[in-house]
């Protein structure tokens, strides 16, 4: 596996703090365009990176628009509001979406590898990082690698779903993250949009 797929799993899971204030909420469950790809995110999540468009970035504090929009990533959602549809400070439930430019085929021994080296990289990466879940599995009819664990950072409690995809040419990595308190009312909605994507 090469090193530009570890490079880009240490963005992939990272945490979202976003300082309290007044944020505008996107009622609306809209299809998202990403060219190779559509999905439609959890209901009220925003667009906080991609192909934000004037529309879009209105809808943004300033901090936030300034700081993702220039992430490495395709498409990043977050529920900036929370559930409680309350702005608060802290971690930010979030469902980001990155093209690998390299193909992820699903050999037993790629899988393997993948289950070695990614276990690791968290370990190293986040504070009693613990594996679910690491298995070769399904989206609809196609194959697709998919890992589930927890971490903690700071004071959260944070679970993760990140699932390998791979196509034709190139692979798309798709990374919900939440705190655990949430698990009840988001691990469904992660669910429902990831199975919502659509490959062109």
């Amino acid at each position: 596996m090469k090193r530009s797929l570890l490079a880009l799993l240490t963005f992939l899971c990272c945490m979202f703090l976003v300082p309290s204030g007044t944020f505008a909420q996107n009622d609306e469950n809209e299809k998202y365009d990403g060219g190779s790809f559509t999905i439609t995110p959890p209901k009220g999540w925003i667009l906080v990176s991609g192909n934000l468009g004037d529309k879009e970035l209105a809808k943004l504090p300033e901090n936030i628009r300034e700081h993702y929009n220039s992430r490495n990533t395709d498409v990043l959602f977050m529920n900036i509001a929370g559930l409680d549809q309350q702005p608060t400070q802290g971690f930010k439930d979030s469902l980001n979406i990155v093209t690998v430019t390299e193909e992820i085929p699903l050999t037993d021994d790629l899988v393997k590898e993948l289950t070695d080296v990614l276990k690791q990289q968290y370990v190293n990466m986040f504070d009693n990082f613990e594996a679910t879940s690491m298995e070769k599995s399904k989206i609809g009819a196609r194959d697709v690698f998919e890992v589930k664990g927890t971490y903690s950072i700071l004071n959260y409690s944070i679970m993760m779903r990140q699932v390998f995809i791979p196509l034709s040419n190139v692979s798309l990595v798709m990374t919900c993250t939440y705190e655990s308190s949430h698990e009840d009312d988001v691990a469904d909605l992660c669910d429902k949009a990831i199975r919502s994507l659509e490959v062109k």
